[in-house]
Order: C-alpha cells, then structure tokens, then sequence
C-alpha cells in the first residue's frame, strides 16, 4: 500500500495535468478564432476584400497581449502543479497523508479514497493563488470575466468534489491498485491500457454529467435557427438531434459554439453570448468551424493519441517510482 501511495503521487503530480488549463487553452484559441470569424462576415464587397488583412487587423494589440499571456500561464501551469506534487512529497505531507488513512481506515478502498481526498484537498491549496489568477483575474483585467469571485470559487470547489467522486469513489484508483498487486512489473502496461476506455466514456458523459453542472443548457429557443444548424450538420453528416443553449454570459462575455459528446450523448451547444453578439449567417459560419472539428474526427484523434501518450506516461511513472524509491524511498518511510 505504502508503495502505492508514492506510484499515486507521482502519477498526480508528473502526468495528470490540470483539466482546466487544457481547456482554457481550447477556449481562448476558438474564441480567437470566432471572433475574427465574425468581424470576417462584415458588409463588404466580396470581390474586393483582403480576408487575410481584415482576420489580422481585428486582431490587436491588446488580443495579442492576451493570448500571449494566456498560452504562456497554460505553459507553466502543469510545471507548477509537478512542483507541488513534489512539495508534498518531500516535506513529508504525503506520508502524513497515508499514516492517516491507514491508521484511521480500514480495506484498500478506504485508504486509497482518504489518501486521494486528502491529496487532492492540499494540492487544490497550493494551486489555488495560481488557478486565481489564470482563470479569474486575469479574464477580469481584459474585461472578459462577468463571475463574481464568490462565484468562480464555487465553481472550483465543485471541480474538486467531482474529481474525488469521479477518481476515488467511482472507484478507479482502487482498480489500479488491483492492477499494481497483481501485476507488480508490468502494472503501468495495464493502467495505460485501461486509459482509452476511460477517456471513451468520459467524453460520452461529459455532456449528461459533467457540463451541467456549471451551466444551465436548454434548447435552443430559435426554432428558425435550430432547424437551419440541423440542417447545417446534417449536410456534414452529423447526427445530432438537437441545438442547445447554454448561459455562459454569467461567466464570461466571450463567444463560442462547441459539437461535444457522441451516440446518445451527442449535441450541438450554442453560448448565449454567441447568440447576442452575432447575426444569423455570422452564427452558422461559426458553426461550421466548430462541425469542421467533428468532421475532421479531432475528438477520436485526440483520444488516440491520448491513449498513445498513455503508455509513455505510465512507463515515466514506474520508471520515476523506482528511481525515486531507490534515492529516498528512506526519507519518505517508504519499502521499496
């Protein structure tokens, strides 16, 4: 158990990267890209227009300036979140961690949910001056941000209780334990395997599960509209059987449109904000940029390689647990 614990911590802090920071970056990229889309769609005559030069002109000095900042706290984000995974361990919280949970719980499920909650809680602290600013302060100094901090914070709270509930009490952590004891030297071959199928479903659910509970999605009330983006996806060969509406104006002032989900899951969703800031054929152009990612498969690229990088990932963990356990497995009060 104890040598699982580190395997866990070390997976926490040198692989699983923070979720929202790939997302704030899918985000402000396709925002980006919307809103040129839209100043792209201006009155103009057709024959006589530089699209290139108008894309480049609506995007200032102060969008620059934004994106910039933006891509480079996505950059060090992941870096800052493996030195507090390494903070933890070597200040000796980790240890703490589990000497309470095997002192306090009983069974291997007990112990792993204790010690995953507790981690979790502490690396939520040490992140959270960072995340604030990423995330909160930085979207109010460019005047994107509509959230209170009140707000934002509860947001994260709730991000934390799903990622124990999702990891800890689903409970996945206990599997790869499983995994660990029956396999002791090629556990992280099984682990990486198990990762496409976890990554399927979490993409299925992310729209029934995950998605609700920010945000308020309901269909989209522009029957007109709804039918025309029907049709739209229809032509690219998307099966989706209804439009949403979400009301990420209590968030945010940017704009955006998103297809997520597939099978029963599948849907099209529409930012109010979108809604409110663009005509009808800006709209449908914007939609047809984000069709483009299902038509293109990018979804099932990204879970392939995804599931690629897996394995590369659990052998970097397994090679870091033994080496780390050779050099201080002493210190940590760890048994190799």
């Amino acid at each position: 158990m104890r040598r699982f614990m580190l395997m866990l911590c070390l997976l926490l802090s040198c692989v699983v990267l923070p979720a929202h920071a790939a997302d704030s970056l899918a985000m402000s990229v396709d925002s980006a890209v919307t809103t040129m889309a839209a100043d792209s769609l201006a009155p103009a005559a057709a024959s006589a227009r530089d699209y290139r030069a108008e894309a480049r002109a609506a995007y200032t000095a102060e969008n620059r300036a934004y994106q910039r900042e933006r891509v480079a706290l996505n950059l060090i984000s992941p870096l800052v979140g493996v030195l507090a995974g390494l903070l933890i361990l070597f200040a000796g919280w980790s240890r703490r961690m589990r000497d309470f949970a095997q002192a306090r719980v009983g069974g291997r499920y007990g112990r792993i949910l204790v010690f995953f909650t507790l981690y979790s809680l502490v690396q939520f602290v040490l992140l959270f001056p960072l995340a604030a600013y990423q995330d909160f302060v930085l979207e109010q100094r460019f005047g994107f941000a509509t959230q209170s901090f009140g707000g934002w914070c509860l947001d994260q709270l709730k991000s934390l209780v799903f990622q124990v509930v999702a990891v800890g009490v689903i409970p996945l952590l206990a599997l790869a334990w499983r995994a660990v004891e029956a396999s002791p030297r090629r556990w992280w071959l099984w682990l990486a395997a198990g990762t496409l199928p976890v990554a399927v479903v979490s993409v299925l659910l992310q729209p029934l599960v995950f998605d609700p509970l920010f945000n308020k999605f309901t269909t989209l009330h522009d029957a007109e509209l709804r039918q025309e983006i029907l049709a739209l996806g229809a032509r690219a060969g998307i099966p989706a059987r209804n439009v949403y509406e979400v009301d990420m104006s209590t968030r945010t002032k940017k704009i955006n449109a998103y297809v997520s989900g597939f099978g029963a899951s599948q849907r099209i969703v529409l930012w109010d904000t979108t809604l409110k800031g663009m005509s009808k054929d800006e709209i449908l152009f914007v939609m047809g940029h984000e069709m483009g990612h299902y038509v293109l498969a990018h979804i099932w690229k990204g879970l392939a390689v995804v599931a690629v990088l897996a394995f590369g990932a659990f052998a970097l963990v397994a090679g870091l647990t033994n080496a780390f356990l050779a050099r201080f497995g002493a210190r940590w009060g760890v048994r190799p």
